[in-house]
């Protein structure tokens, strides 16, 4: 089903770029939307739901709740309240992710399809029951649009996102490392970012591990406890590559491209570089927190919709 319906995705994006003139692609964007949105609902088989069925049922008891962020809680009572079973619950947390995720896409990306369509193969489907850190990133990545016009709704957003998923701290340094002219050197961050990783290696986990849980106990969740950090890393490296290569590709033509991509879709651009340049350091929180990489796979999204605007 996988393999058939990323085809399908595909022949929809194919579609859409062919009639991307036309106002027929509203309707094949309409047609991929739903899918996704079945898909996202109806899933039955990934051994998460398991985990999420036992918060939904016990939400009451203590040790159901402790591991889980106030917006989780919040609306999980809130289902309760209104009658739903857990499968109603699902249904409607499904929707309040994709929606906003749509509108992000649809107001970035002149391909949404496209974009659609690769986020489907990696990391839509392999992650489908991530929905605490889904509905985060989503809102995270809305908050992106108001970065440079509006700080206020931006911060707001960010905090939102952190109620629903707290690895979301992880964006926090991006503010204080975009301070410094070597964030913007793609050669120099390059450099950074491959020293620290091997400073990371040197020091013993556990010497970090007790500054994590200073901070916030609540970590103790996603410390990485074994010697997974190869096989973490061989996951995330795919995307450190493609976002290495957008950052390079804009640097290298974003003076062509100011003259010829409308004003709003070129803003876009600077924007999705600017975070993806900080992705690339999240490859080092990963030694000890290993849920990290979901961010760091999520956020291919930027670069998907960098292509899109390109290609378009």
């Amino acid at each position: 089903m996988y393999i058939i319906l990323g085809i399908l995705f595909l022949i929809l994006s194919f579609l859409e770029f062919i009639f991307r003139k036309f106002t027929i692609k509203y309707l094949l964007f309409i047609v991929t939307a739903l899918l996704f949105v079945i898909i996202q609902t109806k899933i039955s088989w990934a051994p998460d739901l398991e985990s999420y069925q036992y918060h939904y049922i016990n939400v009451h008891k203590e040790e159901a709740y402790t591991p889980l962020e106030p917006f989780h809680i919040f609306f999980i009572k809130f289902c309760k309240n209104l009658g739903l079973n857990f499968d109603g619950f699902y249904t409607l947390y499904g929707i309040i992710i994709l929606v906003p995720f749509f509108y992000f896409i649809k107001k970035v990306s002149p391909l949404p399809i496209m974009v659609l369509s690769l986020f489907y193969i990696i990391p839509f489907f392999p992650n489908i029951t991530q929905i605490r850190s889904f509905l985060a990133l989503v809102i995270f990545i809305n908050a992106i649009l108001f970065y440079r016009n509006n700080k206020f709704f931006f911060w707001v957003l960010y905090l939102i996102s952190i109620l629903c998923h707290l690895s979301m701290l992880a964006f926090l340094p991006i503010f204080v490392l975009a301070k410094f002219k070597f964030y913007y050197n793609v050669k120099k961050s390059f450099i950074v970012i491959s020293f620290l990783l091997l400073l990371m290696t040197l020091i013993p986990k556990d010497l970090i591990y007790s500054k994590i849980l200073i901070l916030n106990p609540k970590y103790m969740f996603y410390l990485d406890n074994d010697s997974s950090y190869l096989g973490t890393l061989g996951l995330t490296f795919p995307f450190f590559l493609l976002n290495n290569f957008v950052i390079y590709h804009y640097h290298k033509n974003k003076q062509y491209y100011s003259n010829q991509i409308k004003k709003e879709r070129y803003e876009f651009l600077g924007i999705i570089v600017y975070f993806l340049i900080y992705i690339n350091y999240l490859i080092i929180l990963q030694y000890f927190i290993r849920d990290f990489f979901r961010i760091t796979m999520f956020m291919s999204v930027l670069s998907y919709c960098y292509f899109s605007i390109i290609i378009y």
